[in-house]
């Protein structure tokens, strides 16, 4: 399948069937006429063999014969059956599965490909036209729907095999199931393939644990609230061409039940596991490893103490920062204070706003300040309960470390604590979801809306609102159906944008259907990303550092940025969704450079499309601006400069 994690080796876009050039029932049966009578080197070396069989018998018949007239062809043939001893000599012996035999399932999905062939030419024919490239189709899109295609397909045959084996189980019992394995080449050396576990799945089966004496344990190896971490080996070309095996970390999941059944076509129990979340792509089951032994880990602290109250009593400092915030969707904002309160050894509940608490009710709500820090506001009129004279105030809360705290995989190796029973530890995924306090111009911004809401959503106004100060959203966009006036579509894109995961779009669309009025419809989907191209030639004032100016010229673009310096043209944290794109916007951002003379565009227009100088490139409302990347030995944004001369 087409792979787009960094170092493996990518699937070429298709131009034809699902194996390049040609049919779908083409490839499928090359490949199948290929593992009957073995692949293209082993049928020579067959016919090699036969030919020397034959050359030797009539080199024996004409040498009793003693014709001299027939030297010349014996001396030919000679040197025929020489090449032909040759090529078998310095064939390789193949490994595995003896050449001419198929297994089981080989023979079912040959059986089907046959009837297809005769019956079903229509319905190839509509496969042919699914799986062909759409008209302006990215590469990248069509491989990924292919991958989808084919694990359909994967499953749907491996069903119909799967079937037929509890069937012969059935009829003949399981010997001869065991006994058909064993004709068809599963044991010649060559062990049946495990299977292919497709995206979506959640549950699996584990193989049985055997010990040194070769005994199978019974009792399941994991429990419920277990984590797994999916691994693959996969095999790596080294220096020199030398094979090596690399393990990659793939996802982690959580073990929901563990129960032994027995598999469809199986006589002995095994332990079937049920996950979540499911997988996210799919697996060939032969190359994956599950690792054990899992916890969570975090960059922070919990910290606990004993805070003083203010003088009103109203409000509770806490002394360390920056306090951490959890996802929560059934929270304002769509995340929650890691924060929890006792006075006089009671517990205080935590709420959102104090309006949320009754009269003399034991609550408390957490209040944002500046640079991360937060203080915490108890009631005492109409709405809570005041604290209490005398009475100790304890306050236990995590803190943590922002984006500072996102590692990569591999890189926590030392426990915090030492065990003398823990040999090893890492971090096999990487650390993710750390967030900086957001910037005080964009509190600003939210700050007004998100209080005119006031955590409801009654005008398209408030669900802008509402989307925006959401956990994880960046840019958000809300706009009406033509037709169904009581449709909404929500537009949304991450930090930096970034498409927001199947998860947070799942947390947001339950967050805003708690806070809509009934019977209004909500369409969740992430912003389209559409890439630009620039051209520019600089003419730079004489003696001027072209260096300096070309860094100043990304700068304002936005293709680069500096921390404390405000975001360039197209800047993720500039652009707005559905914001075009004038040549004048290229001129003005350009505008006071020092050492640029003058600036002359040679190109505008978007990627995919052919060079051109636009006077605008315009986005509908779901559509985000942003410079492509560099791509085959070209930059996104191509930049030229020449000594600008006098006239």
């Amino acid at each position: 399948m087409p792979s787009g994690e960094a170092g493996e080796p990518g699937a070429p876009a298709p131009t034809g069937g699902i194996f390049g050039p040609g049919s779908v029932l083409a490839g499928l049966q090359d490949r199948i006429e290929v593992q009957r009578h073995g692949p293209l080197e082993e049928r020579r070396v067959a016919r090699a063999r036969q030919d020397a069989r034959k050359l030797a018998s009539l080199m024996k018949t004409l040498d009793l014969e003693g014709d001299s007239g027939c030297k010349g062809t014996l001396d030919a043939l000679c040197e025929q059956l020489c090449e032909a001893q040759k090529v078998v000599a310095q064939a390789v012996p193949p490994p595995g599965r003896p050449v001419g035999a198929l297994s089981e399932s080989q023979e079912i999905v040959a059986r089907q490909l046959r009837n297809l062939q005769k019956r079903q030419a229509d319905a190839l024919a509509a496969l042919e036209e699914a799986l062909a490239p759409c008209a302006d189709e990215d590469p990248a899109t069509h491989a990924r729907r292919l991958d989808r295609m084919v694990t359909f397909l994967d499953g749907f045959v491996n069903g119909l095999i799967q079937e037929a084996r509890d069937q012969l189980v059935l009829l003949k019992g399981s010997e001869a199931l065991n006994r058909a394995d064993i004709a068809f080449g599963a044991e010649a050396g060559v062990a049946r393939p495990l299977g292919l576990a497709g995206a979506g799945v959640d549950t699996f089966f584990l193989q049985p644990l055997t010990d040194a004496s070769g005994l199978s344990s019974q009792e399941p190896p994991v429990r419920p609230g277990d984590w797994l971490v999916v691994a693959e080996d996969v095999e790596r070309l080294g220096p020199g061409g030398a094979k090596g095996t690399e393990r990659i970390y793939r996802e982690a999941l959580r073990v929901l039940r563990v129960r032994m059944e027995t598999p469809a076509g199986q006589r002995t129990p095994m332990t079937q596991v049920t996950f979540q979340p499911p997988l996210s792509r799919a697996y060939a089951l032969d190359r994956v490893v599950l690792l054990g032994n899992n916890t969570l880990v975090s960059e922070g602290a919990t910290v606990e103490e004993v805070a003083e109250p203010v003088l009103d009593r109203r409000t509770v400092p806490l002394l360390h920062t920056p306090v951490t915030w959890l996802r929560d969707a059934s929270h304002a904002g769509g995340r929650r204070p890691e924060v929890s309160l006792t006075v006089g050894g009671r517990p205080w509940r935590p709420v959102d706003s104090l309006l949320e608490a009754t009269q003399d009710e034991p609550a408390f709500a957490v209040e944002s300040l500046p640079g991360g820090a937060a203080r915490l506001r108890v009631g005492g009129q109409d709405h809570g309960a005041a604290l209490p004279l005398g009475a100790e105030v304890r306050v236990r809360y995590r803190v943590g470390r922002g984006v500072g705290g996102n590692r990569t995989a591999l890189r926590l190796t030392a426990m915090g604590t030492p065990h003398p029973c823990v040999e090893k530890t890492f971090n096999p995924l990487p650390l993710s979801g750390g967030t900086d306090p957001e910037a005080p111009a964009l509190a600003r911004v939210l700050g007004p809306a998100m209080v005119g809401a006031m955590d409801r959503a009654v005008s398209v106004s408030d669900v802008q609102a509402l989307t925006q100060v959401f956990d994880g959203v960046h840019r958000a966009n809300v706009f009406r159906d033509g037709v169904r006036r009581r449709l909404l579509t929500v537009v949304v894109s991450g930090l930096d944008g970034a498409a927001l995961g199947r998860e947070d779009l799942e947390a947001l669309g339950a967050h805003l259907a708690a806070r809509v009025a009934p019977g209004v419809e909500l369409r969740l989907r992430n912003r389209q990303r559409v890439e630009v191209r620039l051209r520019l030639l600089l003419r730079l004032v004489k003696g001027a550092d072209p260096v300096t100016v070309l860094q100043q010229t990304r700068l304002r673009l936005g293709v680069d940025r500096e921390p404390e310096r405000e975001p360039g043209l197209l800047d993720p944290d500039r652009v707005e969704l559905g914001e075009d794109l004038q040549l004048s916007d290229v001129y003005g951002a350009l505008a006071g450079i020092d050492g640029l003379r003058s600036v002359v565009v040679q190109g505008l227009h978007r990627e995919g499309t052919p060079p051109s100088l636009s006077e605008r490139i315009s986005t509908a409302p779901g559509e985000l601006l942003a410079w492509a990347p560099p791509a085959g030995g070209s930059d996104g944004v191509a930049l030229f400069y020449e000594e600008a001369q006098d006239l």
